[in-house]
Parts: structure tokens; C-alpha cells; sequence
């Protein structure tokens, strides 16, 4: 299990999600009041692991969607980074699979944290959020 918090929020919360209703209003309910604490768990992850703070500014629930991952519930969270405004990032917290997956959509000139978050991509041109607790410490 991963030592970083908005992974073990995003487990809690998968543990969590389906206990005592299947109704999808309120599945969806939930996933909507986790929003906050999961940027605020991925705010910390991120400046533990790049130094940098981030600053969330939108987010997208999914839940039962099949045009997103086959269905798969996620809350989708867009930011900036505080010192870097140019750099936008996504994160795909897959809730159902225990994932947190980046994505770099737009790169400042001197966006050293997106260099390293690209050389993390994999095929899809996402890096799991979690590969940087190992690789860059």
C-alpha cells in the first residue's frame, strides 16, 4: 500500500463508496463531497514529492460512464502549479482501481516538474502519481 495520503483517502473512500446504497444519486453524492479532501490529500502528496504547491481549479465525476474507462468511477482534478501558472496538470483518481494517474496538458518554458512527470508516461502518456514516492527521492 502506498505511504502517500491520497491514496489511502482514495482506498477509504472505494471501501467506503458502496456500503448501504447502489442508488446512484447518492454514490454520486459522496464522490462529490470527497472532492475537497482529496485535492487537499494531493496538494500535500505533491509538494512532498516536487517541492511545489498546486492549485486546484476544476474537477469531473465519474461514475457508471461508459465513454470514460469502461465505466470506471473517477473524480478528475485540474490544477496549476503555484510557482509555474503556465503548467496545467490532470489527475485521474481512479476510485474502483486505486490509482492516481498525471498528465501534463499544457508545459511553461522552464516546467522542470512536467519534464519529470513526462519522463514517467506510460503508454496512455499518463504517469502513476505513486512512481514519483520511488523514483525521485
Amino acid at each position: 500500500m502506498s505511504t502517500l495520503k491520497s491514496y489511502q483517502l482514495i482506498q477509504k473512500i472505494s471501501d467506503l463508496l458502496y456500503v448501504d446504497t447502489n442508488n446512484e444519486a447518492e454514490i454520486l453524492s459522496k464522490l462529490k463531497e470527497s472532492e475537497l479532501q482529496i485535492s487537499n490529500a494531493l496538494s500535500e502528496d505533491f509538494e512532498l514529492l516536487f517541492g511545489n504547491k498546486i492549485n486546484f481549479y476544476n474537477s469531473i465525476v465519474y461514475y457508471d460512464d461508459p465513454n470514460f474507462r469502461q465505466g470506471a468511477t473517477a473524480i478528475i482534478l485540474y490544477a496549476t502549479i503555484l510557482n509555474d501558472k503556465d503548467s496545467k496538470i490532470t489527475f485521474e483518481c481512479l476510485i474502483d482501481f486505486n490509482k492516481i494517474l498525471v498528465k501534463i496538458n499544457k508545459e511553461s518554458e522552464s516546467g522542470e516538474i512536467a519534464k519529470r512527470i513526462k519522463k514517467a508516461y506510460n503508454i496512455e502518456g499518463l504517469a502513476e502519481f505513486n512512481e514519483f514516492s520511488t523514483i525521485y527521492k
